[in-house]
């Protein structure tokens, strides 16, 4: 399966000079699982990804998440545990990030990307945060697919709205 390049240029965004050495690692990790016939972008093996590369994916001053087919938050760096204003990755890691858009046409706009009703990847949203007050982001999700095309898991990248 090869990377399409929606997906590279999101990810390539996402990280700067230092992390663009670790996204070479993942994609060289890539390579090798996919030589031996091994699925490594399963929610599982994207984890562990992150895991490994915990320090960069935490140095990265943008806030980056994964999503379930269903919007759970299944891994996210500090940066978004920070502008969410959560008290740790632990406590936001499984909540339903649905659960945190309460305007209706917002949470309709992510819904209808998350079952694949639209294409549409880039959307400005109010999320809640952790203490209850809402606040304008810029959001940009990316689908992970295997090789049939089916929706595997979601990237995000957040951005504060001015």
């Amino acid at each position: 399966m090869a990377i399409d390049n929606q997906t590279m240029i999101l990810l390539l965004l996402a990280f700067t000079i230092v992390e663009i050495i670790t996204f070479v690692i993942i994609i060289m990790k890539y390579r090798e699982a996919k030589r031996r016939g091994l699925g490594i972008f399963s929610n599982d093996s994207l984890i562990q990804l992150f895991e490994d590369k915990i320090g960069i994916f935490d140095s990265i001053d943008h806030a980056i998440f994964q999503l379930s087919l269903t919007g759970t938050l299944v891994n996210v760096n500090r940066k978004t545990v920070s502008i969410l204003e959560f008290p740790s990755v632990e406590i936001m890691r499984g909540v339903n990030l649905l659960q945190l858009v309460e305007n209706i046409a917002d949470r309709q706009i992510l819904e209808d990307i998350l079952s694949n009703r639209t294409q549409k990847s880039h959307i400005k949203i109010e999320i809640s945060r952790f203490d209850g007050k809402k606040k304008t982001f810029l959001m940009n999700l990316q689908s992970i697919n295997n090789e049939r095309g089916s929706v595997l898991t979601y990237l995000g990248v957040l951005q504060q709205s001015s």
